[in-house]
């Protein structure tokens, strides 16, 4: 590991901060510095001045009040699937190593330290015949996810994933330790319920699970000249469906040795009667040809064959927006710009309906938006160096066509790649971003806590 004495006079003290640490610091130059700031998104590249590797709560305080006494900014990473801006000076928290984990089978509970991804509490659940609220990836950190809103595959049946939290362990940035729940903090839990990270460093949650052992779900594929059938017919058949049926499209843009090959590509997650699954799906197996049918009973340990996320890192720029509705006219709005005669060097994209259980107020009260919206849609696309400008003058492109049926708020999830202060705040409507902006200078008047969906960003930045 790189000696100490190399870091810059701004990093006074960091021999005493690592004094006070059970876990590790990592300085550039290092093996475990550049394992450390790697995120999922490999088009961002962070450069902190230092990493520091928290062992547990008392190391996210000492690395709180290190940040600032110096005055400097801290950034949070766990799995960096969430990482959309570089984190470009002071110090990346990383909080992999918080791993706890403990099932309660009789409450139904889970309780998971910020290190955590989906996939191990789904293990962990699963033989008690329970389920998490998780995405289209279980390769995610938990916590992270949670922290935006969650949008979970089952989302139809059960609403957002932030709806499910019972309870939080969070720093905040004056180092304090609080235990966080509906009736010891309130406004601080209905921020951290779709906040992202701007009120502290969450270090530990517990959240309700569902009881579900086994879906009827998967996928089925479509070569990409069936795209214009298979979609309109989706919009039709997505509106029939019950609240325990989830359900997405996407087209898919494969990669070299396949350039230039498109997938249309049904998201299928039936919470319920097999039998009735398979009935409900069968009209989107009539509509086209299937290159590939998966569909089946399977546990839900294997939802991640639904969407078949990539588990690699990629270098993408991902935007998305809220729709109102999605019409025989939106679809031609959308073939006009991203159908797959069109060259934009796309990874995906995906439309999802976004009623039912989505649109349900929660029993505890939080700050995740979008409860009004029919469908969201999410768009990815190449981030290397000699596409960005044409991949992000494409996604702008198609946003625009489909202005008309798009709402102004987005939420964090679904948001994607960061702009100025007014496209950020677009994650929540006005009166919540205000509220939100008022706990934020409350909480963090030092503005420690600067990367991210930060709320404020003119006065984060200027600090």
């Amino acid at each position: 590991m790189t000696s100490l004495g190399v870091v810059s006079g701004a990093l006074d003290k960091l021999s005493e901060l690592a004094a006070e640490l059970e876990g590790s610091i990592c300085l550039p130059g290092s093996p475990e510095y550049e394992q450390e700031i790697a995120p999922y998104n490999v088009a961002v590249r962070h450069s902190p001045q230092l990493v520091v590797c928290a062992a547990g709560v008392r190391d996210v305080q000492a690395v709180l009040r290190y940040a600032a006494a110096q005055g400097l900014p801290v950034g949070v990473q766990a799995t960096g699937h969430g990482a959309l801006e570089p984190v470009d000076r002071g110090i990346l928290l990383s909080t992999r190593q918080l791993g706890k984990l403990a099932i309660d089978p009789a409450a139904r509970t889970a309780t998971l330290g910020a290190g955590v991804r989906w996939r191990d509490v789904l293990a962990a659940a699963a033989p008690y015949g329970l389920a998490t609220l998780s995405g289209s990836n279980t390769g995610v950190g938990a916590v992270g996810y949670t922290l935006g809103g969650g949008i979970p595959v089952m989302g139809r049946t059960f609403g957002f994933a932030a709806d499910w939290v019972r309870s939080f362990e969070v720093v905040t940035p004056d180092a304090h330790v609080l235990h966080v729940d509906p009736k010891s903090e309130p406004e601080l839990f209905w921020a951290l319920c779709g906040g992202a990270g701007n009120f502290g460093v969450v270090t530990e949650m517990t959240i309700e699970l569902v009881e579900v052992s086994t879906v009827y779900g998967g996928a089925i594929y479509y070569t990409g000249e069936h795209l214009e059938p298979v979609l309109r017919a989706y919009r039709s058949w997505a509106e029939t469906l019950p609240e325990h049926t989830n359900s997405s499209v996407a087209m898919i843009y494969l990669p070299p040795p396949l350039q230039g090959t498109t997938l249309v590509h049904i998201r299928f997650c039936h919470v319920g009667d097999p039998a009735e699954g398979e009935r409900l799906i069968a009209p989107m197996r009539e509509v086209a040809p299937a290159l590939l049918d998966e569909v089946r009973v399977m546990p839900y340990t294997e939802v991640d064959t639904i969407h078949r996320d990539p588990e690699n890192p990629v270098p993408f720029y991902p935007r998305g927006a809220l729709l109102t509705s999605f019409t025989d006219e939106t679809v031609d709005a959308l073939l006009e710009v991203v159908g797959p005669e069109h060259r934009i060097p796309m990874v995906f994209w995906e439309l999802r309906p976004f009623d039912a259980a989505f649109r349900r107020t929660p029993t505890v009260e939080n700050c995740v938006g979008g409860r009004d919206a029919a469908y969201f849609i999410s768009l990815v696309g190449l981030a290397t160096p000699g596409l960005i400008d044409f991949t992000k003058a494409g996604i702008q492109q198609a946003l625009a066509a489909l202005a008309p049926w798009s709402k102004r708020e987005t939420v964090v999830n679904l948001h994607g790649s960061l702009g100025d202060e007014a496209d950020r705040s677009r994650a929540w409507d006005e009166a919540t971003y205000e509220r939100l902006a008022g706990l934020k200078r409350q909480l963090d008047p030092a503005s420690t806590l600067r990367y991210g969906h930060i709320i404020g960003l003119n006065a984060q930045r200027a600090g």
